[in-house]
């Protein structure tokens, strides 16, 4: 088993060649090796993957011609524990979703490299092409303390003053908010930015701290922080870089908690139609309080708070990149739900989706797809799966469980 590992990590790196090459070419070609070709192949997956890692392209044509080898009746028994979720989070059940769920684990490739190399789907010409869904833009409505309505949407550039004498600047997708005076704050001044559905953006704060808004989100913040404080309110989902103060902490506020740190990068997820709220830490620390109970954790980097309906904190170590994927222009999915999968799809796409029945919505897969790409085409490889049926009309789609 470490010959064939060996073997394959250097087809995955595109370093085989010579002897190697036909050595690993002869143990491709002998039946006997199949099963254990597809485990070490999930291994050095999962372990790339982490890494950012695509598989060359002679590889993935190798495995997935492996796995055209098996029949009907094993994929259908294999297809069946991938989907049973009494199965616990064990390295065997992994190996079982992602060894053997059809062409699901291919999935797992980033989109462009799909694309570029021409496989299951030529992204100029899809099957699922009635109308185009093309992904979300750099854009978000600005509501002033007066009232006033400002479309951020547009590429126009502009400059305006605040109350207080704060400048606003909106340049190449960003906003900035800028103190011109120093002087104590009488009464604070506060503005709202919302992103629609397929609408993302960013935002800078009067002290420099950085907000990534997602799609269907809002922040509610002052123009000019007070001396003694730095706090913001948000619903949706964002991804903030906060300015190192530490006589002035930085407060986030959701419905379900609260967020306090001194300086740190970290993810709030916290969706009106989410059973829970999360916070993920990237870098520094942060102090995660219940909004009902008020019982409080302290994160560290790698870890995950979680507030559900009943008030109580949860706390888990994950790998942040899953959560902050859609910073980098990626939407990465390990062993998800498709419903769940959709969520996120719809957010940004502006799409409607309906199930043919209920049992559709926990089919699950795994991907590393390209945020900026139509989601037609990311439909079109779903379907090549195997698994599921999509059929579009407009921008609505019915999705079915293939049988």
């Amino acid at each position: 088993m470490e010959r064939i590992k060996y073997l394959m990590q250097r087809f995955f790196e595109g370093k085989a060649a010579g002897e190697e090459q036909q050595e690993f070419m002869r143990l491709v070609n002998s039946r006997k090796f199949d099963k254990l070709f597809l485990k070490v192949w999930e291994e050095l997956f999962e372990k790339n993957l982490e890494r950012g890692e695509i598989p060359d392209q002679k590889l993935t044509e190798i495995v997935q011609d492996i796995r055209k080898r098996f029949n009907l009746k094993d994929y259908e028994y294999i297809r069946t524990l991938s989907e049973n979720q009494n199965f616990n989070e064990s390295r065997t059940r992994r190996r079982i979703i992602l060894w053997s769920a059809a062409a699901a684990i291919l999935l797992l490739i980033s989109l462009t490299y799909f694309a570029k190399n021409n496989f299951f789907v030529r992204e100029t010409s899809p099957s699922l092409s009635q109308t185009l869904i093309e992904p979300g833009i750099k854009g978000a409505t600005l509501i002033l303390d007066d009232g006033t309505v400002v479309s951020l949407s547009d590429t126009v550039d502009f400059s305006l003053k605040e109350k207080d004498g704060t400048l606003i600047q909106k340049e190449a997708g960003t906003i900035n908010y800028k103190s011109q005076d120093k002087s104590k704050v009488e009464k604070e001044i506060f503005n709202t930015i919302i992103t629609s559905t397929g609408e993302e953006y960013t935002l800078q704060l009067s002290d420099g701290t950085q907000v990534h808004l997602n799609a269907e989100s809002e922040i509610r913040f002052p123009v000019k922080f007070s001396k003694d404080r730095r706090e913001v309110a948000l619903k949706g989902e964002a991804y903030f870089i906060v300015t190192k103060d530490s006589k002035h902490p930085f407060m986030a506020k959701t419905a379900k908690m609260d967020i306090r740190v001194l300086g740190t990068q970290f993810n709030v997820n916290a969706y009106d139609d989410k059973e829970s709220a999360k916070a993920t830490l990237v870098e520094g620390s942060l102090e995660v309080i219940s909004s009902v109970n008020r019982s409080s954790i302290v994160l560290t980097p790698g870890q995950q708070a979680s507030i559900g309906e009943t008030g109580e904190l949860e706390i888990k170590n994950v790998d942040t990149k899953l959560y902050t994927d859609w910073i980098d222009g990626k939407f990465i999915f390990v062993n998800e739900r498709l419903e769940d999968i959709i969520i996120k799809l719809s957010r940004w796409y502006n799409i409607e989706v309906e199930y043919a029945d209920e049992s559709v919505k926990d089919i699950r897969f795994g991907a590393r797809l390209n945020r900026y790409t139509q989601v037609n085409t990311i439909f079109e490889i779903m379907n090549n799966t195997q698994l599921v049926n999509i059929v579009q009309t407009k921008n609505k789609f019915m999705i079915r469980r293939n049988r």
